[in-house]
């Protein structure tokens, strides 16, 4: 997380590097990371640090291309939505976590 503590999966946000909800970064996994929600809300999600982090251990060309995916409008059908679902049940389960 970006602020380094540690809390149970539940406790846990999606931390977004470029943030929206109508454009292709949504669900783009490399760039959503665990954030408490200190960090992701209170915090705004520590754009800052958060960038650091993603250079650091991704290198800038993510960086750059997660910001120019973010102009990309994307909808899902229901299908794919349910899919996407049933694949974060799965990953969740695996980890430990109960639903």
């Amino acid at each position: 997380m970006t602020c380094g503590k540690q809390k149970p999966w539940k406790e846990i946000q999606a931390g977004h590097l470029v943030s929206g909800r109508t454009n292709g970064v949504l669900f783009d996994e490399r760039g959503i990371f665990p954030q408490c929600y200190a960090c992701n809300v209170c915090r705004q999600g520590m754009g800052a640090e958060y960038t650091l982090f993603i250079i650091e251990n991704y290198g800038q060309g993510l960086v750059d291309e997660l910001i120019q995916k973010r102009r990309e409008a994307v909808s899902f059908t229901k299908e794919e939505l349910k899919e996407m679902i049933e694949g974060y049940k799965v990953r969740i389960k695996e980890a430990g976590g109960t639903l």
